[in-house]
C-alpha cells in the first residue's frame, strides 16, 4: 500500500522565526516547535485538534519555530502558514500544502474545506491556494478527491482501481481524481524514473480511460492525466480527446 509521504515532506520547509513579531495574531497554542494561533471564528477545540494532529505526524519536531495561524473567512477556514521566502513561489511546495489541506480538511475539520495561504513573517498574504478537496481516510493510502467529486464517487473509483486493475501495486506515491466540467482529471505522484518509463504511462493511461469511462458513462470521454513528481509538481501532463492521447 502507499505510505503516507505528504505530511512528512512538509516537515522543515515552514520558516523558523523564533523571534519574529507578529501583530494581531490571536489566541496562541504550543505544541512542541509549533505556534498556532486561532481568530476570527475558529474555536480553541480546532486548534487543539489542529496543533495535535500537526504534532503527532512530526510536523513541529524539527529546529526552529513553526507559525501557522488558523482564521475563518467566508465561513471557511484558512490556514496560514509563515513560509521561508525560497518556498512561497515553488510549485513543488504549493502541491505539497495542497495535499496537507486536504488531509487536514478530513482529519480536523469535519470534511469542510480548507484554505492555505503562504505569508510572511508579518502574516502578509504572498500565495493563496484555495481547498481542492479531501483525503479518502476509508483506505489505507494517499488517495484524494475532489470536492466535485464527492467521497461517494470517488471510493467507488478507488475500490474499482484496487479490486478489478489492480492498480495500486504499480503506484508508489498519491493519487488524485477529479471531476472539472466535462474532463475526468486523475493525478498519479511518481517516481523521476517512471516518467521515461513508456510501457508504465501507456498502463497509468489505461486505467485514467478505464475511469473516465466509467464515471462519465461515456465510451470517448476528455481525460487529462498529470504525473506528479516526488516535489508534488506536475512534470508531464496527457490529455484524451475521444481519439487519442497527447501530451
Amino acid at each position: 500500500m502507499l505510505k503516507n509521504k505528504v505530511l512528512l515532506a512538509c516537515a522543515g520547509l515552514f520558516l523558523s522565526l523564533s523571534s519574529c513579531q507578529l501583530f494581531n495574531r490571536g489566541e496562541k497554542l504550543m505544541f512542541g516547535l509549533g505556534e498556532v494561533y486561532y481568530k476570527d471564528g475558529i474555536s480553541k477545540e480546532e486548534a487543539e485538534k489542529f496543533g495535535n494532529y500537526l504534532y503527532q505526524k512530526d510536523i513541529f519536531d524539527e529546529s526552529g519555530t513553526k507559525i501557522i495561524q488558523l482564521v475563518r473567512k467566508n465561513d471557511t477556514a484558512t490556514m496560514r502558514i509563515v513560509t521561508n521566502p525560497e518556498y512561497i513561489n515553488r510549485a513543488g511546495y504549493q502541491g505539497n500544502m495542497r495535499f496537507l489541506a486536504a488531509e487536514l480538511s478530513s482529519t480536523v475539520f469535519n470534511n469542510q474545506p480548507l484554505n492555505c495561504e503562504l505569508t510572511n513573517e508579518y502574516l502578509n498574504t504572498k500565495v493563496r491556494i484555495p481547498a481542492f478537496g479531501r483525503k479518502l481516510l476509508i483506505m489505507d493510502g494517499e488517495f484524494y478527491f475532489s470536492f466535485r467529486l464527492g467521497e461517494q464517487r470517488a471510493a467507488s473509483l478507488f475500490r474499482y482501481m484496487e479490486d478489478s486493475l489492480d492498480f495500486f501495486s504499480a503506484v508508489n506515491g498519491a493519487v488524485v481524481l477529479d471531476m472539472q466540467d466535462d474532463q475526468f482529471i486523475m493525478q498519479i505522484m511518481t517516481d523521476p524514473e517512471v516518467l521515461k518509463q513508456r510501457a508504465t504511462i501507456y498502463t497509468y493511461q489505461l486505467v485514467a480511460l478505464q475511469l473516465a469511462m466509467r464515471e462519465t458513462k461515456k465510451s470517448d470521454p476528455k481525460v487529462r492525466l498529470d504525473m506528479l513528481n516526488r516535489s508534488y509538481a506536475v512534470a508531464k501532463t496527457y490529455t484524451y480527446d475521444g481519439q487519442g492521447w497527447s501530451q
